[in-house]
């Protein structure tokens, strides 16, 4: 991993940047903390390594006490898979045994622990819900530069969208042919070939036309993020729990989220030796190579600075427009409150903050050019967003707008350029 401390090239062009959290952002790891990963002290979590118990009690432990210390952890786990966690037993405390990884507060209003129903048997039972890990480094919490850059990445291939009339014809076109074959499964296929297909024309294609697509001559390859410094998990991290908006039910999530107000440091480049070589030496021409050149001519930081504020200008908007009005099973004081917030972020952009979104629980509109066929054409979003989510009920889409407890959007960090 590369993090922001690393020593970039003298000859690349690069821009410190730090990073403020300005709503809960949770970037995930793939892997959940289980009931046997936590334990619960009030309203502080504690979360553990099963590994490292055993190991640490392999060192501790007597070879009698050891065996005894496994038979009675493995009779816990079996007699209790779901409705007891870890901290719960007194057997850690009893073999001097219970030293968690980290404690972070939780930020929740449902408990973890929660009533349900075994449809097969009828039968109520109790269980500890998993929550969703936070991504890290040695333990330690940080913004990988990869969630970055798919961020910028998105937002420029907004940019080049409404720029480029030549592109809107051809992706219009292309979807209305998608949205004419014989089946919704052929749709489905159809429209993400064309996903696949424009973000090549734009990144990766020799030419404007879509000659000879090549991942290895992507144009934002001469852009790079580097990974962010390394955080104290304790200083950084908070457990919060997360709804789906506009669901006949509001099932919660549970999420390691970074805590509003943290900040953390990264760098920003580019690299004119690559830029130089995929121009003069691949001799590629395309949309994104376009506006590298112009970037490259008039100033990078200028150039970076205006792409996001297009594409996450627009992007609150459209969300403006969606938290107006009544939502079905969403409090109206917790509307009003992620309104409220939304309306700051704006106003903080108007104001010239460089705002971005990242992470998981973002919604559609965040990650896709979804915004620009919104925007520019809504009948025609309207007809394809079925196929472009996950399926819900009787071929409904499901929602794709996910606040906290208490009412905060997800993801949003300002970029402050030092």
């Amino acid at each position: 991993m590369k993090h922001a401390n690393v020593k970039t090239p003298a000859s690349n062009k690069t821009i410190k940047v730090t990073l403020k959290v300005l709503t809960p952002v949770h970037v995930g790891d793939g892997t959940t903390i289980t009931n046997w990963d936590y334990g619960i002290e009030g309203d502080t979590l504690k979360v553990y390594s099963l590994d490292q118990i055993l190991k640490e009690a392999e060192q501790k432990l007597q070879p009698k006490s050891l065996e005894e210390f496994a038979k009675k952890l493995k009779a816990e786990i079996s007699n209790h898979p779901l409705d007891k966690c870890l901290g719960e037993f007194q057997l850690l405390k009893a073999y001097g045994l219970d030293n968690p990884l980290y404690e972070i507060p939780l930020r929740i209003k449902w408990p973890l622990k929660q009533k349900r129903v075994d449809r097969r048997t009828n039968i109520q039972r109790e269980e500890y819900k998993p929550i969703f890990s936070y991504i890290k480094s040695l333990g330690k919490p940080y913004i990988p530069g990869t969630e970055l850059k798919g961020a910028f990445r998105t937002a420029f291939a907004y940019f080049l969208l409404n720029t480029n009339s030549h592109l809107q014809n051809w992706l219009i076109k292309e979807i209305n042919t998608a949205l004419r074959a014989e089946d919704k499964r052929r749709i489905k296929q159809e429209l993400s070939k064309l996903g696949k297909k424009l973000e090549q024309i734009l990144f990766e294609a020799h030419d404007a036309r879509g000659s000879n697509p090549d991942a290895k001559k992507d144009g934002l390859k001469t852009v790079y993020f580097t990974d962010s410094d390394l955080k104290e998990p304790s200083e950084t991290l908070e457990v919060r729990q997360l709804f789906l908006l506009n669901t006949r039910r509001r099932f919660p999530l549970y999420a390691e989220t970074l805590k509003v107000g943290t900040q953390f440091r990264t760098i920003v480049g580019f690299s004119p030796e690559k830029f130089s070589a995929l121009v003069e030496y691949w001799k590629v021409e395309n949309p994104s190579v376009d506006i590298l050149k112009l970037l490259e001519k008039e100033g990078f930081k200028t150039g970076f600075k205006a792409i996001l504020k297009r594409f996450y200008t627009d992007l609150l908007q459209e969300e403006e427009k969606y938290f107006s009005n009544p939502i079905r099973n969403y409090p109206e004081a917790l509307r009003r409150k992620t309104l409220d917030t939304i309306k700051q972020l704006q106003r903080e952009i108007q104001q010239g903050k460089v705002l971005i979104r990242i992470g998981r629980f973002t919604g559609f509109l965040s990650h896709t050019v979804g915004l620009f066929l919104k925007r520019k054409y809504p009948d025609l979003y309207s007809e394809i967003y079925p196929y472009l989510v996950p399926r819900g009920y009787d071929w409904q889409p499901n929602k794709t707008r996910w606040v906290d407890g208490e009412g905060n959007p997800l993801g949003w960090i300002e970029l402050k350029f030092n």
